[in-house]
């Protein structure tokens, strides 16, 4: 134990893999705990969504695009599969459960077994100090969808969770390309079988916008020299991986070797003067995540962003080191940088939805 960071003995109590695990504590610092231990096992198991004989194949895709929504997010998916699971359970109406499933081509046995998993979860988290990620009263489930009615609208917390806990597993195009690079310098597709390798999603072709990021739970070698990731969620937003993932860089935008360096992977424009215009000569800070994801801004924003990460590693660290009392032992300066970070991760989402 004397070897383990306070964080590593946390996860080494989860019966999940370590990744899952911080992704998982993120979750409560982000407010969604719940929502993260549900994705967390969901990824840990088997996917649940059958593959067809190919005369069906294209309405089991159809069937699997209606659920997603505009989510986006392999992992998402299968967090509404486990609330409609739930929302049934609490009709006392299980049995009906099997029929959607049959309709949406759903192993119905799989989904069972993974919403069983969550309770073991929870149990070890209890155990080690964590609050009930069950407990919707609480302000580790602050941001929490339980509302039926109000689908999708903690989305940009669960992307946020989902990305530091994946991280380094993000893959990044540009100049509206279909392949994706990665930060191990290799070219991929998404596989088909995620939500965002159909045919009809944005992200499956030339469709979508430039400097696309996509957190991915695991990349696969196919025939050749192809690579394709799977398990597959598109980020609306950057901020969330220079606030919660890797280690963060500034430099002057302006040094020797940036454009190069910003072309070999993915490179985004943050502006935050008065007018909220675009100047390519208020782009005088560059902020690169473990040398790879770059983002250019003003030197204003670069120096909140880098103050807030500062601060957002003190709070995780005081949470991860006791958790028995770190929830409720927080100094005023955490507490507020926890409500900025709920006020920034859902302005940058609601900022880049709408461009």
């Amino acid at each position: 134990d004397t070897n383990l960071t306070r964080l590593g003995h946390c996860l080494s109590h989860l019966s999940v893999d370590p990744r899952l695990g911080k992704m998982i504590v993120w979750g409560y610092i982000l407010g969604c705990a719940k929502d993260a231990v549900a994705m967390a096992v969901g990824m840990s198991y088997k996917s649940p969504f059958i593959l067809p004989p190919p005369a069906m194949r294209s309405e089991a895709e159809e069937a699997k695009l209606d659920i997603s929504g505009d989510t986006e997010s392999d992992h998402v998916t299968m967090l509404k599969v486990l609330k409609v699971l739930d929302g049934y359970r609490k009709e006392g109406r299980e049995y009906e459960f099997y029929n959607y499933c049959s309709s949406n081509f759903i192993n119905a046995a799989t989904i069972k077994m993974v919403s069983d998993l969550r309770q073991n979860i929870a149990r070890e988290l209890i155990a080690i100090g964590y609050k009930d990620p069950n407990d919707m009263n609480d302000w580790h489930n602050r941001n929490s969808n339980s509302d039926s009615s109000r689908e999708n609208s903690n989305l940009e917390f669960l992307q946020s969770a989902i990305v530091a806990g994946v991280f380094p597993n993000v893959a990044s195009n540009q100049e509206r390309a279909r392949n994706f690079g990665t930060s191990m310098n290799k070219m991929c597709t998404i596989h088909r079988s995620s939500v965002n390798g159909t045919f009809k999603q944005p992200l499956s072709s030339k469709r979508g916008q430039l400097h696309q990021h996509v957190a991915y739970g695991e990349m696969m070698k196919g025939e050749g020299a192809d690579y394709t990731i799977n398990q597959t969620t598109r980020l609306s937003s950057v901020l969330p991986i220079l606030l919660l993932c890797g280690d963060l860089s500034i430099r002057p935008a302006s040094l020797p070797g940036l454009e190069s360096a910003s072309l070999s992977s993915s490179s985004d424009n943050i502006n935050t003067n008065k007018n909220g215009d675009a100047s390519e000569a208020s782009y005088n800070a560059a902020m690169a995540v473990n040398g790879w994801i770059s983002v250019h801004c003003d030197n204003l924003t670069a120096s909140a962003l880098a103050l807030l990460r500062n601060r957002l590693d003190l709070t995780f660290h005081r949470i991860t080191s006791n958790p028995h009392r770190g929830f409720d032992d927080l100094l005023k300066m955490e507490t507020d940088t926890l409500r900025v970070l709920d006020v920034v991760t859902k302005s940058s989402f609601d900022h880049s939805n709408n461009q």
